[in-house]
């Protein structure tokens, strides 16, 4: 895409917390026919991608326990990690942040939050994949099988 992050903030919690809430999302949305091996499955297949990218953009990046915290002091916390300038005299140009992290951490929370807090453009990578479906059907089809999976 051409775009060279600022930031990486990687939300984690306890894999109990994910699992659970992978698992109840399925139940909620009448999914309930996976095992709890493959839920535990689609977890560990998500946080290899997440450790790729880790790796790759670690100078970059924050690392954020979520668990037992409140939302607001998360917030706040993640609005002081971003206000940290490198060099105090460089002109300040738009933040480009992007969060990552365990499943159900709270990344599309908290990054519509910092958006918000800052002023920013908050871009969704569910939003362009929706968006890039709706115009190119075999992408759609893709998509939807691999929500399928995730949701």
């Amino acid at each position: 895409m051409k775009v060279i992050p600022d930031k990486f903030i990687n939300l984690t919690t306890v894999k109990s917390i994910s699992l659970a809430m992978m698992k109840s999302r399925r139940i909620d949305k009448g999914v309930d026919d996976y095992a709890d091996e493959d839920v535990e499955n689609t977890y560990n297949e998500l946080l290899m991608h997440q450790n790729e990218v880790l790796q790759t953009f670690e100078q970059f990046t924050y690392t954020y326990e979520i668990t037992g915290k409140e939302q607001q002091d998360i917030t706040m916390d993640l609005v002081r990690m971003l206000n940290v300038r490198n060099c105090a005299k460089a002109p300040r140009q738009p933040l480009k942040v992007i969060i990552i992290g365990s499943p159900f951490s709270g990344k599309s929370t908290y990054a519509k939050m910092v958006a918000k807090t800052f002023g920013c453009v908050l871009v969704s990578p569910d939003q362009l994949v929706f968006e890039e479906s709706r115009r190119n059907p075999h992408v759609g089809r893709l998509y939807s099988d691999a929500a399928k999976i995730m949701n």
